[in-house]
């Protein structure tokens, strides 16, 4: 539906996959995906708040803080990519991020410390 322009075919087709299958991790990260794309940020941080009490891996993580920076909540976003990093950091692309974060906020030396991290991981 988001590819043929049809943001509210988006979101039925989210609520109808949660529907479905309440329990799913994966349909609940559609689910956001589908949210967002309809322009709801508040209702995908929701479907992938549900996606996270499963797992978060760092696909969910890099979606959900795109979530909260789209809902202009822009310190949530940069909390969760310091945990995440925090919490796995041997995810090249999160490393990245973060270091890029911290680069456009004036912290060079700390960017460029992840740099190298991310780097040496590959």
């Amino acid at each position: 539906a988001l590819l043929a322009g049809n943001r509210d075919g988006a979101r039925s087709g989210a609520e109808a996959l949660r529907q479905r299958f309440p329990a799913s991790a994966d349909v609940a990260s559609l689910a956001g995906d589908g949210f967002i794309g309809a322009g709801d940020a508040q209702a995908a941080l929701g479907a992938y708040g549900l996606a996270a009490e499963a797992r978060r891996p760092w696909p969910l993580a890099r979606k959900t803080i795109a979530a909260f920076r789209h809902s202009g909540r822009g310190e949530v976003a940069d909390l969760l990519l310091i945990r995440h990093v925090a919490g796995d950091p041997q995810t090249a692309s999160a490393t990245l991020a973060l270091a890029e974060r911290l680069a456009a906020g004036g912290d060079w030396a700390r960017a460029a410390g992840l740099i190298d991290h991310a780097i040496g991981l590959g």
